[in-house]
Order: C-alpha cells, then structure tokens, then sequence
C-alpha cells in the first residue's frame, strides 16, 4: 500500500521507520525530563539537610582493584568496604572522613 503525502509517496514500511524515530525522540525527551525532575528534587532535599561532599574518595581496594567500594555505619563508627568483591574492610574509625583516609594512608604495593 502506497499513500501520497505532497506529492511524495510514502510506503508502509516508510510509516513504520518514521514512527519508530519519533518514538525514540520522545522517549529520549521523556527520560531528559524526568531526569531534569529528579535532580532538581533531590538536589532540594539534599540542600535541606546541608550534606557536604566528602573530601576524599576512597582509593581503589589493595586487594581486587574494585572501585565501587561502600563506607558503612554501625553504631557511630565507618569504615570503607570492599563490599561487592573480596569483602575488604578498612578500619573502624568515629566519622567517615577518617575512615576514608585511614583506607587511603596505606603501604602501595611495589
């Protein structure tokens, strides 16, 4: 089936593409917006509790080389935890800064 759209025939085939474009552009925008949205609210509620950033970000574990590593609290004291991998644990410390630079200040390997 053909249809003529000024002057330019069109197939079906030729529909189909340009819906799955169009599709795709507006999911695209979508996803823009909605992440647009997030952030702004998330940034709002972060604002409110007046979190800084840390000043340090754990280096990567001595043991496997893994960089998603986590800094845990139990009972008001941190450590860095090499939790999804070889399960490494830096020392328990008061705040998660000093956490972070005891898992930092350690002999590199030679």
């Amino acid at each position: 089936m053909t249809y003529e759209t000024d002057r330019v025939p069109l197939t079906a085939s030729d529909i189909v593409a340009a819906n799955k474009r169009h599709k795709k552009i507006f999911n695209d925008r979508l996803n823009s917006i909605i992440r647009e949205a997030f952030m702004h609210k998330f940034q709002k509620q972060m604002a409110e509790f007046d979190v800084e950033p840390m000043k340090e970000a754990p280096k990567p574990c001595p043991f496997c080389g893994a960089t998603d590593l986590i800094v845990t609290e139990i009972s008001n004291h941190h450590a860095v935890i090499c939790y999804d991998h070889c399960q490494a644990e830096g020392p328990w410390m008061d705040t998660e800064e000093e956490a972070v630079e005891a898992w930092n200040r350690r002999e590199e390997s030679t």
